[in-house]
């Protein structure tokens, strides 16, 4: 296989040789590792993680490790251990400042085998974004990635998260956009394009993003969360609790979705039914890690803005990486001119 690849990237090279830049021409003679099972186990590993499934994510990170078991320096597998860790603190499955931390340590230490892999620098990027205090640095690793492999998807999908988290729309929509181009068939690009837009407030062609992945992949739960989201916004409350009901459905015990739920229960008038997920949620609380964040969108639809911000200077506390997304969230606007939580907002983001 490797010696496959070596007489394609060769004649390749041959061929375009007067167009490559020298980060380009040094790609192609890199294999990253020479251990074909440790090769196996990254790729399934990477597979795996794309679902963004409880059970997707066990299973990704099992490779991963295994790939760096059978090759310890092993750069891109360390990205993905990297990657895995970030996107246990998103889906809230673990506590978020363990998780966190142990992403940065890998993130690191794929950096430091292999400081020109563009798969590096994206997971390092994706570990620092979490606090703005970080974003300055993570805009630098996730442009040094897309400088040593401009066609890294990945690379483009989560930078447009950074710019959107950040409110700056036009530009996140043109990477979510070139990540989807890059690699059409990988729903989580798509699904990020259409949160992207969703951000941005422009909510039809999100719903337009959102049908099309669906018709192309309707077991792909993320998307279905989005869709539910843009939904409640144009007012479509009855198909946005059907499209969060989905969503469980298909993702399982995922606290962030059960709370979204609520959150879609209480748009659409199902008061009772939003009260009880969130009274199973708090109990849970005192037994596991409950993102406080997602609880809060909850008590924001049910207009108990005093306990939702509580629950988010919680959020902060606990280093939850949902309140990069405090400033433009359109869920919480209900809060804008509250004071606290102007106050809150000024001393998350300080300096930006």
């Amino acid at each position: 296989m490797f010696t496959l690849e070596d007489t394609i990237s060769t004649r390749v090279a041959e061929a375009l040789i007067p167009q490559l830049s020298g980060d380009e021409r040094e790609g192609l003679n890199k294999r990253g590792t020479n251990n074909t099972e440790a090769f196996e186990a990254y790729l399934r590993g990477r597979y795996y993680w794309t679902s963004l499934t409880a059970d997707g994510l066990g299973k990704a990170i099992s490779c991963f490790q295994s790939a760096v078991v059978l090759d310890p320096s092993y750069a891109a597998a360390y990205a993905g251990i990297a990657e895995y860790h970030c996107w246990m603190a998103v889906f809230g499955l673990m506590p978020p400042a363990s998780c966190l931390a142990a992403a940065r340590e890998a993130a690191k230490r794929s950096v430091t085998l292999d400081d020109t892999l563009a798969e590096a620098h994206t997971a390092h990027a994706l570990a620092l974004l979490t606090h703005e205090t970080q974003w300055t640095v993570a805009e630098e690793r996730f442009r040094r990635a897309l400088q040593l492999n401009r066609n890294y998807a990945t690379a483009h999908v989560h930078y447009a998260c950074q710019l959107g988290m950040e409110g700056r729309f036009d530009e996140s929509i043109v990477e979510a956009r070139i990540s989807s181009e890059l690699d059409p068939l990988n729903p989580f690009n798509a699904y990020i394009f259409a949160w992207c837009l969703y951000q941005a407030r422009r909510y039809d062609e999100s719903i337009a993003r959102c049908r099309t992945l669906i018709r192309s992949d309707p077991r792909y739960s993320p998307v279905h969360s989005c869709l539910s989201m843009v939904l409640r916004q144009t007012g479509q409350y009855a198909e946005g609790v059907e499209e969060a009901r989905k969503t469980v459905d298909l993702a399982g015990d995922v606290p962030m979705y059960i709370a979204s739920l609520g959150a879609a229960c209480v748009d659409a008038g199902q008061i009772p039914e939003a009260q009880r997920l969130l009274s199973e949620l708090n109990a849970a609380s005192h037994k596991r890690y409950i993102s406080p964040y997602h609880r809060a969108l909850v008590y924001v639809g049910l207009g108990e803005h005093e306990t939702a911000i509580d629950l988010l200077e919680e959020s902060v506390a606990v280093s939850d990486p949902w309140i990069v997304w405090f400033r433009v969230e359109p869920q919480l606007d209900p809060l804008r001119r509250h004071s606290r939580f102007i106050g809150l907002l000024n001393r998350t983001f300080a300096n930006k």
